[in-house]
């Protein structure tokens, strides 16, 4: 797609098949003409076709939307959606009830309409939450935009949510928690502790992803990760311990690490009828919440959730000094500001920086790093002391000479000083 001037107007150049296509735009302005030129190359290159691209509604739009995004975003292994999509899913039909399928999108994209709509979110929930409708929503105008449904980028601005939660279990609590875990989770909640993995990553986690004789750690591999990115964790010797006796006592018919016994027959819901599994069959571990919950209220930490333990993991990472970008590794962070959340938990790697600030005083002795012996200037010593030396040297009549030059013995005498500045080889004399 080319613009080029012609008469005071811009026009485009469209590929269209085997031919290229020369449009007018109708506008003298360049800014205006790519929008025009834009929105031309996306749908029928007819007037019409522009003017009822304009005039999509709503509705039309989440169905593009939908059906272009959402839907070809990463399933699960059995191809269903994943849960963060069936959240927007949920968004967008609240977006819908709240405008109207009908209404055009152009008023939608308008700053009154969107503070209307964020008016009606911050009375039922919190800023955090409302900010998921407002993402959902920014993020369905934007695609309008680049359909050239929009002449203008739209704005839609988040609410002021509180800062990141950085709550993480302490080494009492830790043993209070898994001390007060049923049978069933107590493995699960250890797994979780010392690999930092999210709860559907250790739920789906196979045996075939599991190297117990890998050297000098065991290690774990987690594939269907949250970003679609797989990596792999070394894991300490009691989770490690702890793999090895489940492999005992599962079979090695069951493909998942974390399963348990049904404790009675369970009939099937969906597709079909008849028996899920029999009471006594390996089932895949299920209901971990509740269990948690009642874990954690025994020992009363009802402030704690499931994924503060894998905060609980990258912060006793920080502060056995484990550098931040292995520990960005560790976690499978796509970007180092997410791990930077913990780098306050590691204040000793800036204690050596901060006590320079003590130095020097009379009789606090040399800088840190400095032996006793060393009688290196500090550099802001050694300024203060050419200016005092500088101004000595003026009050007894020497002459004053720029660093870059260099005195030549054997061409000076009584009265006077040649010089060489640099490599020019330039002289200069001074008169003393």
């Amino acid at each position: 797609m080319n613009l080029f001037l012609k008469d005071g107007i811009w026009w485009v150049e469209l590929q269209e098949r085997d031919f290229v296509r020369r449009r007018s735009t109708f506008e003298t302005n360049k800014n205006r003409a790519r929008e025009v030129a834009r929105m031309l190359a996306l749908r029928p290159y007819t007037g019409e076709g522009v003017a009822r691209l304009r005039e999509m509604c709503l509705g039309d739009v989440i169905n593009r939307y939908v059906d272009m995004v959402l839907l070809t975003k990463r399933r699960k292994p059995n191809e269903d959606l994943r849960k963060a999509a069936r959240n927007d899913l949920l968004r967008l039909r609240r977006i819908e009830e709240f405008f109207g399928r009908r209404e055009r999108i152009a008023n939608v994209a308008k700053l009154r309409s969107i503070a209307d709509f964020n008016y009606s979110l911050i009375h039922e929930m919190k800023p955090g939450s409302s900010n998921r409708y407002l993402t959902i929503l920014r993020a369905l105008l934007f695609k309008a935009y680049e359909w050239g449904v929009l002449r203008v980028r739209p704005v839609v601005k988040l609410n002021k949510s509180p800062m990141f939660r950085s709550r993480y279990l302490s080494d009492a609590e830790e043993r209070m928690l898994i001390d007060s875990c049923s049978n069933a989770i107590r493995d699960y909640v250890i797994f979780l502790l010392d690999t930092g993995a999210r709860k559907q990553e250790a739920l789906q986690l196979r045996w075939s992803e599991v190297d117990l004789d890998r050297h000098p750690q065991p290690a774990v591999s987690f594939v269907d990760t949250k970003d679609g990115n797989p990596r792999t964790v070394p894991v300490p010797e009691r989770t490690a311990k702890m793999l090895r006796r489940r492999r005992k006592e599962i079979p090695g018919s069951q493909p998942l690490v974390f399963m348990q016994k049904a404790t009675m027959d369970i009939f099937k819901t969906t597709r079909g009828s008849g028996y899920y599994a029999r009471k006594g069959d390996w089932i895949p571990l299920s209901n971990v919440q509740t269990h948690f919950k009642r874990a954690r209220a025994r020992v009363r930490l009802t402030d704690c959730r499931m994924h503060d333990l894998r905060h609980t993991y990258a912060s006793k990472l920080i502060k056995r000094g484990v550098p931040i970008l292995s520990v960005a590794r560790l976690l499978g962070h796509q970007t180092i500001d997410m791990t930077l959340r913990y780098a306050h938990l590691a204040p000793a790697g800036l204690d050596e920086h901060v006590a320079k600030l003590d130095f020097p005083r009379p009789g606090r002795g040399p800088l840190p790093g400095k032996a006793d012996g060393d009688l290196t200037p500090d550099p802001l010593i050694d300024i203060q002391t050419a200016r005092r030396t500088k101004k000595q040297n003026t009050l007894r009549g020497v002459p004053q000479v720029s660093p870059s030059l260099q005195l030549i013995p054997g061409d000076s005498g009584p009265g006077r000083a040649t010089y060489v500045r640099g490599g020019n080889r330039r002289l200069i004399t001074k008169s003393v």
